[in-house]
């Protein structure tokens, strides 16, 4: 669960990137779930500048990811990797104050200032999606 929901935020957060920046969503999607994935684990944490360190092995409940008026901590790193050039010139390239806090079962977004939006689930790979009882013609 822990890649699905790493696979989520880094989908989350590529929606968010200012329509100059499609191009790269992709990319950016894939990199920070790279990244939330190896946080989550705990084979590497990022500071607030962005600067990766080694983890200690310990699997963290959670990982928080933050837009604040620039990118901070892996989200950062993200986007020094994929879109580059200087801190200053990302302030419009999301929307501000949008952060995500990351469980393996479940995303919490924050859109705005402190404006909490709905938990999105993770789906359990368990789930099995059965195929519909409906057929075309309406015959069985």
């Amino acid at each position: 669960m822990i890649t699905t929901a790493a696979k989520m935020a880094g989908d989350w957060w590529a929606a968010r990137l200012h329509e100059r920046y499609a191009d790269k969503r992709e990319a950016f999607a894939a990199n920070v779930a790279m990244r939330v994935d190896q946080a989550m684990r705990g084979e590497y944490y990022w500071d607030w500048w962005g600067n990766r360190h080694d983890g200690d092995g310990t699997m963290g409940r959670s990982v928080y990811t933050e837009f604040d008026y620039d990118p901070q901590d892996l989200l950062l790193a993200a986007f020094i990797e994929v879109i580059g050039g200087k801190s200053w010139g990302w302030k419009d390239a999301m929307p501000i104050k949008h952060g995500l806090r990351i469980y393996p079962h479940m995303l919490c977004p924050k859109e705005g200032y402190g404006n909490l939006m709905p938990s999105i689930p993770v789906p359990s790979p368990a789930v099995q999606h059965l195929p519909s009882d409906d057929t075309e013609g309406g015959e069985a």
